[in-house]
This record gives structure tokens, C-alpha cells and sequence, in this order.
């Protein structure tokens, strides 16, 4: 009997014991928990030091700080605070008596609005002997002021508050007189001057104002090489294709009779460039056999590139040789505002001139009669290995006169002998021609920086309608 109770009791002993080990094993945490609290131990460990470091560097950036301020911090344009320098169309300038009314222009590349001041040889120069325009720094001395200079060199200082541009420039002596109407080494003069009777044309704003399109203009009288009237006339200007007028002259003044029948073969450098740059108007092809009597007509009547550099080559040797006699012509001239470095006419800051210096240029050239032939000619035909028959057509005679119909394109009271266009996108539309009046007289307008071919039309045929007698 006690056995079996015995028994019970023994297995009630036995079923706590067993609970109690269950319950010992359930307190004890499994390899793959401690695996699992290891792991978030370490990220929580990682978070912390993140946020730490986060915030130490915060603080460094934009927090107050002992170190030095950097005495050159970074600006937002460095150029700004750079050294002003003047720009190359600017320097080898000179001035002539001459020229009396003509100005010198300085450009330097610092903002007009830390200008400062202008001297002359390190001496401040009053602000009435100079005119200065909004952009850049554009100083312009004024002719009243040159005219009181000694011959001599002068060095000329732009002043802003971060320095000074400076360049140098020239007063030359006034070029002796020639001997006389008998001397028959006496050159005729094309400097065109201005009088007491020069008038001052106006600019149009509105449409219904009375003026010129065109923002820059002259009309000169041959017969007595003055200058009627001007707007800006001795204002630089980019004359694009009038260039080739320079181009005409200094060629046929260095060719002879018989270079005219010469034949000149394109090469691939010429007419790569000029295909480059759209200013192959004939479309010349490499190893084209053409005349020089038909590349002077090329030139002309469709103001072709290729045939300008083929041109300048074949006289001079380079292109970069006959550029220099063209300069050489512009000094032959006593043209003090004028500078070419090219044949063709392509825009380049340093290729510029004025409307007075362009219409002493085309007075040179109507004093060439092969130069007044070529400009005066309407279309012209000839042949070559490529083309085989082939016509040039005037720009001005022919295309533009095309253009421009029914709208009344000659001048009322003369003819139009000869003409010159240009075109590039920083020069505008220019025109230089040659008028002959119904009286008799003689007379250049050149026109510049105008919207459209129209506008200048309109513009040449009140200036000639107006002031030519």
C-alpha cells in the first residue's frame, strides 16, 4: 500500500523535476538570439558613432571657428577683380593734323561702372578733352584735345579701382604739301575733311522720324574732297566685304597687263577656309584653272573669298604678305583709324576702319580706272576647267537691284556708277558707292550697320537725294 503511495509520491517528485529543467532550458538564450543581439548591438554602436561625427563636423562648417579668415577668399568671377588690361584694337594708334577731325577710341575690358579716371603721360586728363560709352570702358579723345599735342609719343591710362589698361599712341607731323599742280610726282590727296558747311544727319528712332537707318554714314564730294555730311563718320566700324574695294586697288596697282591672262589654280587650304566660313560665293573647287582678269571680276561683282586669298597669293606670295600692302596702302593714304587683316572682308576685332577712311578708300579706287570698271559692272562671263561657262553677277547692279524691286532703288537726281556691298553679323549691312549727279558732280557715300539691304537703300537714296547738288 505504501508502496503504491510511495510511488505517487515519486512520480509527482519526477513530473516537478522535469518542469523545472524545461523552465531552466527556456531561460537560457538560443545561439541564433545572442547571434541576432550581437548584431544590433554593433548597429546601434555604428549609429552612434555616426551622429557623433555628424555633429562634430557640422560644427566645424558652420560653426564659429578660431582660425584666421583667409585673407584671399574666392569670389564668384575672378576675372572681375583681375588687373584691367586694354584691348588689342585699341593699341598702335595715331593721329595726324591731316585728319584734324578725327578722335583715337580706347577700349579697356574693365566695367564702366568702376571707372575712375583717364591720364595722359601719368597726368590726369580733364573729362572735357574726352567722351567715355556705356559697356566696356570706351574712352574717346576728342579731336580739339589732339590738336594740342606735340609730335610724339603718348602713353594713355584707363583708371578702375582695380588698376590700370594703358597703351600707347601716336601724334604725327602734318604731311608736307605737294609741290604743285606741275609737279608730276605729286600724288593726289584723298584725305576728306570737314568745314563750317558739314552737316550733321540724324539717326532714326521712330519710324516716322527724319534720318538714316543705318548707324553710321558719310557722304563726301569728290570735286572738292570734303565732306557734305556724316553720322559717326569717324566712328570704327567692321567694314566686311567693302574690305575687297582695298583688296581691288592694291592688286591692280601690282599686276601687269600681262598677269591679267595668267591662270591661277585654287588649292585645297583657300577654298577649305573659305567653304568654312560661307564666304565662297562662286563656289570655286580645288585645282580650278581661272584667269586673274576673272578672279578681279569674281572679287567685284560676288565679293568671292576664295578668290580674294587666290588673288592676294598670286600678287604678293601669301596672304599674309598682301595684307601688309594693303596696310602699307592704307599709310600710303594717310588713313590714321584703319587697320586690315585680311583680303576678304571677314570679321576680326583688329579689321577695322571709318566711314571717312572708307570713302577715302573708295576715292582711290575710282581714281584707278580698272578698279572704277570692275565696281561699275553688271554681270560677266567667262570659262574655266571646272565650270566651264560660267557668269558672275553684281551684288549691288544685278541681285540686290532684284531684291529690291518695285521699292524705287536709284537716286532721284544722279546715277550710281559704282558699288560695293558688305555683310557680317558684327558689321550689319554696309554700302559704298560712286554717284555722278544729273549736274555734274562727283560724290561717295559709304553706310553702315544697317538691319537690312532695305534700310540702307532707302538710307543712300536720301543722302544723295538730300545733300548731293
Amino acid at each position: 500500500m505504501n508502496t503504491s503511495g510511495q510511488n505517487h509520491n515519486q512520480h509527482h517528485h519526477s513530473g516537478h523535476d522535469h518542469q523545472h529543467h524545461q523552465a531552466n532550458r527556456m531561460d537560457q538564450p538560443s545561439p541564433m538570439n545572442m547571434l541576432w543581439g550581437l548584431i544590433l548591438a554593433v548597429l546601434t554602436f555604428l549609429l552612434v558613432v555616426i551622429c557623433v561625427l555628424s555633429i562634430h563636423w557640422i560644427s566645424k562648417l558652420y560653426g564659429p571657428t578660431d582660425e584666421p579668415a583667409d585673407p584671399n577668399p574666392p569670389i564668384d568671377d575672378p576675372i572681375k577683380d583681375e588687373k584691367p588690361i586694354m584691348l588689342p584694337s585699341s593699341s598702335g594708334q595715331s593721329w595726324s593734323p591731316d585728319n584734324a577731325d578725327a578722335m583715337l577710341t580706347f577700349v579697356s575690358d574693365a566695367a564702366l561702372s568702376d571707372f575712375i579716371q583717364v591720364t595722359i603721360n601719368n597726368t590726369a586728363l580733364e573729362p572735357s578733352n574726352y567722351m567715355i560709352s556705356e559697356g566696356s570702358t570706351i574712352v574717346t579723345l576728342k579731336a580739339e584735345y589732339l590738336q594740342t599735342l606735340a609730335v610724339g609719343n603718348y602713353v594713355i591710362g584707363i583708371h578702375s579701382k582695380n588698376g590700370v589698361a594703358s597703351t600707347t599712341f601716336e601724334i604725327k607731323e602734318k604731311t608736307p604739301a605737294s609741290v604743285g599742280p606741275g609737279d608730276p610726282n605729286a600724288k593726289p590727296s584723298f584725305i576728306m575733311s570737314k568745314d563750317s558747311n558739314t552737316i550733321t544727319m540724324n539717326k532714326k528712332i521712330f519710324a516716322g522720324d527724319v534720318g538714316l537707318y543705318s548707324d553710321y554714314a558719310i557722304l563726301v564730294d569728290l570735286d572738292t574732297n570734303s565732306i557734305v555730311a556724316d553720322l559717326n563718320g569717324d566712328w570704327r566700324i567692321y567694314p566686311a566685304s567693302m574690305t575687297k574695294v582695298l583688296t581691288l586697288l592694291v592688286a591692280c596697282e601690282n599686276l601687269k597687263e600681262a598677269d591679267m591672262n595668267q591662270y591661277v589654280t585654287f588649292t585645297a587650304d583657300v577654298i577649305t577656309l573659305m567653304q568654312s566660313q560661307n564666304a565662297s560665293g562662286i563656289g570655286f573647287k580645288v585645282g580650278e584653272e581661272v584667269r586673274v582678269i576673272d578672279l578681279l571680276y569674281a572679287i567685284a561683282l560676288q565679293s568671292d573669298g576664295a578668290a580674294s586669298m587666290q588673288l592676294g597669293i598670286y600678287v604678293a606670295g601669301s596672304n599674309e604678305k598682301f595684307v601688309q600692302m594693303m596696310n602699307d596702302k592704307v599709310e600710303e593714304l594717310g588713313l590714321l583709324s584703319t587697320h586690315f587683316e585680311n583680303a576678304t572682308g571677314l570679321h576680326d576685332p583688329n579689321h577695322y576702319t571709318t566711314c571717312r577712311e572708307m570713302a577715302s578708300i573708295m576715292a582711290a579706287a575710282m581714281a584707278n580706272e580698272r578698279v572704277k570698271t570692275l565696281l561699275s559692272t553688271e554681270k560677266y562671263e567667262t570659262t574655266t576647267n571646272i565650270h566651264g561657262r560660267i557668269t558672275f553677277y553684281s551684288t549691288y547692279f544685278v541681285r540686290l537691284y532684284n531684291d529690291i524691286v518695285p521699292f524705287p532703288f536709284f537716286p532721284d537726281n544722279g546715277k550710281i556708277v559704282a558699288a560695293k556691298t558688305g555683310l557680317t553679323d558684327e558689321a550689319g549691312y554696309c554700302l559704298a558707292t560712286y554717284m555722278e549727279s544729273n549736274s555734274g558732280g562727283r560724290y561717295i557715300a559709304i553706310t553702315a550697320s544697317a538691319n537690312s539691304q532695305l534700310l540702307y537703300v532707302e538710307d543712300y537714296r536720301y543722302i544723295y537725294g538730300k545733300y548731293a547738288k
